[in-house]
């Protein structure tokens, strides 16, 4: 994991909420653990797993991540996500990007995938973090079709679960179709190349 995955990462309730600031971090006994390898960036694992990160992120962050925090001495401030890191399968010719809940934007991180490896990956299995619990305006529903539009630029086929949401992935869906796809934990994604 990255190096800057310990620290303290928080998100913001809101006032009104019972307790404003909330740990969202991992635990930090997971760094003490001896097969626990710390990274600082990009690493070669082998031929075929390779790890990149977001050097520069290229768009605006979703609005769904900017109530994410890290705690420092001097309050709490914005988080960069640049603790996050996504992996890189290769099999012969074909590429697939696996991302979490890609919080520094899957138009960022596409970016930077192509900036590295200069081309678009094959498949990419991410969550897009498009989920709002407390519903979704107009403007939420103008960025999650702009996300989509973009997305229908790349020559790349898309799996994406839970922290996209379900009313954005039906938005999402209904403009990209078959590039599209949503999978659930369990689930076994097949890709016949």
């Amino acid at each position: 994991m990255q190096k800057l995955a310990i620290l303290d990462y928080y998100a913001d309730d809101g006032e009104q909420a019972p307790q404003r600031y909330r740990y969202i971090g991992i635990d930090k006994n997971i760094g003490e653990l001896s097969q626990v390898k710390f990274l600082d960036g990009d690493a070669v694992i082998d031929d075929e797993l390779e790890i990149f990160t977001v050097k520069k992120r290229s768009h605006e962050l979703p609005s769904t991540n900017k109530r994410l925090l890290i705690k420092k001495a001097s309050g709490y401030e914005r988080d960069s996500f640049n603790h996050e890191h996504f992996l890189v399968v290769r099999e012969d010719s074909k590429t697939v990007l696996l991302s979490g809940c890609a919080h520094n934007g899957i138009l960022s991180i596409l970016d930077a995938y192509i900036e590295k490896y200069g081309k678009a990956p094959d498949v990419v299995v991410s969550g897009f973090h498009l989920m709002n619990k407390k519903g979704y305006s107009e403007e939420d529903m103008e960025e999650v079709k702009d996300i989509a539009y973009q997305l229908m630029e790349y020559p790349t086929k898309f799996y994406t679960c839970h922290c996209t949401g379900v009313e954005p992935y039906e938005v999402m869906k209904e403009i990209m179709g078959d590039k599209l796809e949503y999978v659930h934990s369990g689930d076994e994604v097949r890709l016949d190349w």
